[in-house]
């Protein structure tokens, strides 16, 4: 739980920032959920791009000066199992975000040519969050940004958020939640109605903090802990947030924390 990561198990990609390998500006990272499944840093020579020590051990940099001209950001290629035709996905990314750009792209699947999207989750320029899910035909179904008011805090530029979100394909329902890093604060949106059957036969890519080619947006700050889980079972959105939150008092790894105490995974 020092990690946030929650829940501990049955993720189909769990990225970590542990280790970057290889040279250049194409950089290869292991999957924490599927060691021998390979992420890819693009644009991993950029002025800010790179890892850095955060709040859950590294920490991975990008786009903190000028997004639209360091464009790093994160794929996983598409391979089966990875969208799934039927069930749940729950996705989780802590970000601390510049909120540079009118959109901030967290997760997206709109970005592979050819290919119909299934679900993509950003920011606006003001901090909410807005989920989008679409059909076979790349039409939306869901297009929904959580009101600041809604929610009773604003997340500022370089705040520490947790951006959980679920989506049931069977049920056809989306619901967001956040979690604020400094002060504990939780917000679990409603349940949101698709309008239709989700795309159940998606081969895109899974992108992290990118729109790109089909818009210009890059994600511009801190991204950590990025995960996605297919859940078999029922899912309460408010108690896995809840599970979040817990875990915040658990901070070995932070520089005030962590002065005379290593900490590691297996320690």
């Amino acid at each position: 739980d020092w990690s946030g990561e929650s829940p501990a198990s049955g993720a189909i990609l769990l990225q970590r920032f542990s280790a970057l390998t290889g040279s250049g500006a194409t950089r290869a990272l292991a999957d924490a959920a599927t060691p021998s499944r390979t992420w890819t840093l693009r644009n991993a020579s950029a002025a800010t791009a790179g890892l850095t020590a955060g709040r859950w051990g590294n920490a991975l940099s990008l786009n903190r000066n000028t997004p639209g001209t360091e464009q790093t950001s994160l794929t996983v290629p598409h391979f089966p199992g990875l969208w799934p035709s039927s069930g749940r996905m729950l996705f989780k990314a802590w970000a601390a975000l510049s909120f540079a750009q009118a959109f901030t792209p967290i997760i997206s699947t709109r970005n592979t040519s050819g290919k119909a999207p299934l679900v993509y989750l950003s920011t606006q320029s003001d901090g909410r969050p807005r989920a989008q899910v679409y059909n076979a035909a790349g039409t939306l179904l869901l297009d929904q940004s959580e009101p600041i008011a809604s929610i009773g805090w604003k997340p500022t530029a370089l705040d520490w958020v947790c951006y959980l979100w679920l989506v049931d394909m069977d049920a056809r329902t989306s619901q967001i939640a956040l979690v604020r890093r400094d002060t504990g604060q939780v917000f679990v949106g409603p349940i949101r109605a698709l309008s239709g059957a989700p795309n159940a036969a998606c081969e895109a890519a899974f992108e992290v903090g990118t729109l790109s080619p089909t818009a210009a947006y890059w994600a511009g700050g801190y991204i950590d802990e990025v995960g996605y889980w297919q859940p078999a079972g029922a899912v309460d959105l408010a108690e896995v947030a809840a599970g979040v939150a817990r875990s915040l008092p658990a901070r070995g790894a932070d520089a005030t924390g962590g002065v005379g105490l290593l900490v590691s995974d297996s320690g």
